[in-house]
């Protein structure tokens, strides 16, 4: 159907607005301070602000939103994109707790036999679960992909210049 071509494209248009304005490079900026954080941690945060996100807005579009800006900011704080980028992708399908967050859960609270609070008490376990295991997953199998952390590849160097 049409609604899904326009939920796409408007995705797609949102994400290259945020690039081509600089908005994400303005917000990776000041969002540098994760630099000197634990990798761990920084994916949690990752995690937890995708999961946030995606309980009020469409997965597409809250990836849409967070790609550009954890694009930008893996290259200012000197780490491989994919890193910031796999877990936000991964958990932006995290969408268990509330009925607007997506089709099958607006489906299931319809029926009357679950009630809003139910809902958040049982997503909020598996979101919260997810939080700790897909940035442990990402860091604990990157190398099989290789994907290294801590190191920028020069496919992300904006300057062309290697940091390998």
């Amino acid at each position: 159907s049409w609604d899904i071509v326009f939920v796409l494209a408007g995705g797609f248009g949102l994400a290259s607005g945020i690039t081509n304005s600089g908005l994400s490079d303005t917000l990776s900026s000041n969002l540098g301070f994760v630099s000197t954080l634990p990798l761990y941690v920084t994916l949690v945060i990752v995690c937890l602000a995708t999961v946030f996100m995606t309980e009020f807005t469409s997965n597409v579009s809250t990836i849409s939103v967070f790609a550009p800006v954890l694009a930008a900011l893996s290259v200012a704080i000197n780490q491989n994109p994919l890193l910031l980028l796999i877990p936000a992708t991964l958990s932006s399908s995290y969408a268990f707790m509330l009925p607007i967050a997506t089709p099958p859960n607006a489906i299931v609270f319809s029926s009357g036999r679950i009630k809003v609070g139910d809902m958040i008490a049982s997503g909020g376990i598996l979101n919260f679960i997810g939080l700790f295991i897909v940035p442990a997953f990402v860091l604990m199998f990157s190398t099989l992909f290789d994907i290294q952390p801590n190191v920028l590849p020069i496919w992300a160097n904006r300057n062309n210049t290697s940091h390998q």
